[in-house]
């Protein structure tokens, strides 16, 4: 099981996420910068068309819709599902520059489908 957001993490978070189905039909990019994490602090870019994740790279992202700021044991948690993304939010773990409706309603489900399909790297399992 690679260490999150490891170059074999992320390169294993491609595949799983180009397989997800839509959800939506939202079009916009994400930009997390995750602090903390063991190598240092990580930008990621997510591009989402048509409510499919298309692209995820590391490094910032080209007008992103927004930028999502959290710490690695706050992502670790709400991939390994035992905290919900709005309520980090809510407590001010996570924080959101730009298009906050468009994170908190418009990628709800698919923020949820994606930290599902992100566990199954981190425990080995689908």
């Amino acid at each position: 099981m690679p260490e999150l957001l490891s170059e074999d993490w992320i390169e294993a978070a491609r595949g799983v996420l180009a397989d997800l189905p839509a959800v939506g039909d939202v079009d916009t990019s994400v930009q997390y910068t995750v602090t903390g994490a063991p190598g240092g602090r990580i930008v990621i870019g997510i591009v989402i068309s048509s409510g499919r994740v298309t692209g995820l790279e590391v490094g910032r992202v080209t007008d992103p819709g927004c930028r999502v700021s959290l710490d690695y044991e706050v992502l670790s948690r709400i991939i390994d599902g035992s905290l919900d993304s709005d309520v980090a939010f809510m407590r001010g773990a996570v924080k959101v520059e730009g298009d906050h409706a468009g994170w908190l309603v418009d990628l709800r489900d698919l923020r949820a489908r994606i930290a599902k399909a992100l566990s199954a790297i981190s425990t080995g399992g689908d």
